[in-house]
């Protein structure tokens, strides 16, 4: 799939990164998660917090959808070759499927 990072680890299990990216609607302010990674992913809210609350459920409930048994999904903020002094509107999800 388009941009995803897969790498097998120990313990019978493929760690897939999916990226993901938040934008915002100018005129009502709501925040949309979606990825290209994922197909079909979108999640809304009105917070970055509430996205990153409501995303690996998402991702996992997709993920199972599909046929994957998912072990966890993780989330935290791309921060690849950002200067610390600045903050991204991109996410990065770990899901950790069983092999």
């Amino acid at each position: 799939m388009k941009g995803e990072t897969m790498t097998t680890s120990d313990g019978g299990s493929t760690l897939r990164e999916i990226r993901v990216q938040v934008v915002a609607n100018r005129q009502s302010g709501l925040l949309v998660a979606v990825s290209d990674d994922l197909t079909g992913l979108m999640v809304a809210a009105r917070t970055e917090e509430q996205i990153e609350e409501e995303l690996p459920m998402a991702i996992q409930e997709m993920l199972e959808a599909a046929g994957h048994i998912v072990v966890s999904v993780t989330t935290a903020p791309e921060t690849r070759g950002l200067p610390a002094e600045f903050s991204s509107s991109v996410l990065i999800a770990s899901a950790r499927l069983a092999t």
